[in-house]
């Protein structure tokens, strides 16, 4: 019996240069202008509403093109010139939005207008390469192939290319092209676990030393340590794009320096992203070093997260330590390895050698047995052997 292909996607943005920008705006305009046409067509249509999208999508083309037989159809498209596939990615993108509003409060009004980046599907797009692309375009008087520089990226030994997207922000056009890499090892936790192998449990800190990942074996026994360091150095960027943006304020007021500090919180947004997959990397990179295949973070309470983070504000690294968690999912998955979250209610109240009581005394505790050390170490390895108790009870 031949096992199981696994697969992980990924998306990777390079900068989009053309002589010709406002073909791409007139694209992405038609695209949500048909976007738009089929979003209203399925929301009118409420057979079409409990049905998966390729079926839907062979329907709404039913309804709006012209077939074979030359018969009249319901609702014809109100546009001649649309390629095939340039409409059934509007199509695909007016369902997605549909199903969207009807899972949300009926109170809220339809959208009326969209802004969607265009994706080219197969047959709207050629020759793409780490170095350009040629994009099938609509000039606003005609269809043409529109020749594109791109930059900033590289696409790995055996990854396969999904169907690309235009997005265009400010000051300069991105295109975004999915890619598909096979996983190296797909197995579920249960199996893992079944196989002995070695967990990763990290616990995340609000200081220079960010994380703590705790490698343990598959009886609980602590085999490795790392600690993880860098948030002074994150800290103290983001504080010193802080300290620009509030003098710029004072200087000119907020009304007059909102818009000019917008580069300022540019900065902030690139930082944050940066880091993130600098740290989240740097996990992954450890726990295949240390070949543990499942990768344990702590659950908490919505509640008890709002206040924490609220606590420590939106430019620590305690705070930055959500995005770090979203990026490992798929990092991690791509490498192989599995993403667990664990709830984290009595890890830092116990002691890990004896399971007595414990008593903070900053980053360190002590137990009623004398056992002391770094109480962050000592709520990772709670976090792992909680974790593996939990696959013990599923056992049984």
């Amino acid at each position: 019996m031949e096992s199981k292909t696994y697969y992980a996607t990924t998306t990777k943005r390079f900068i989009l240069r053309t002589k010709h920008q406002d073909w791409l705006v007139e694209t992405q305009i038609f695209y949500n202008e048909i976007l738009a046409f089929y979003y209203n067509l399925y929301l009118k249509m409420s057979d079409f509403h409990e049905e998966g999208g390729q079926r839907v999508m062979r329907e709404l083309e039913k309804l709006t093109i012209v077939g074979r037989d030359k018969q009249e159809v319901l609702y014809p498209l109100p546009w001649c010139k649309v390629p095939l596939y340039f409409r059934r990615a509007a199509i695909n993108a007016a369902i997605a939005a549909g199903k969207s509003y009807l899972s949300r409060d009926e109170q809220q009004q339809r959208t009326q207008t969209f802004t969607k980046s265009v994706t080219f599907y197969k047959g709207m797009y050629r020759n793409l390469n780490e170095k350009s692309v040629e994009l099938k375009v609509w000039s606003g008087e005609m269809w043409t192939w529109l020749h594109c520089r791109i930059s900033g990226n590289v696409f790995s030994k055996g990854e396969e290319q999904l169907s690309p997207s235009v997005v265009l922000k400010e000051k300069q056009a991105e295109l975004h092209v999915p890619v598909k890499s096979v996983v190296s090892d797909g197995r579920k936790a249960k199996l893992r676990i079944q196989d002995q192998e070695k967990i990763a449990a990290v616990q995340f800190i609000n200081r220079d030393r960010l994380a703590i990942i705790a490698i343990l074996d598959a009886k609980g026994n602590q085999c490795a340590v790392h600690f993880l360091k860098g948030g002074t150095v994150y800290e103290r960027q983001c504080q010193k794009i802080l300290t620009a943006i509030e003098k710029s304020e004072k200087a000119t007021g907020y009304e007059e320096s909102h818009h000019s500090n917008k580069k300022y919180w540019m900065k902030l947004k690139h930082l944050n992203e940066y880091y993130s997959h600098k740290f989240s990397k740097d996990i992954v990179e450890y726990c295949n070093e240390q070949q543990a295949g499942i990768l344990v973070l702590p659950l908490y309470s919505k509640t008890y997260t709002k206040y924490v983070m609220n606590a420590v504000g939106n430019w620590s690294v305690l705070h930055l330590s959500g995005q770090i968690r979203e990026k490992l999912k798929y990092k991690a998955w791509k490498s192989g390895i599995i993403v667990l979250e664990t709830e984290a209610a009595g890890i830092s109240s116990k002691c890990a050698v004896c399971g007595q009581k414990i008593q903070k005394n900053g980053t360190e505790y002590i137990c009623k047995e004398g056992h002391r050390g770094s109480r962050y170490l000592n709520s990772a390895v709670n976090l792992g052997r909680k974790c593996l108790k939990s696959f013990e009870k599923q056992a049984v």
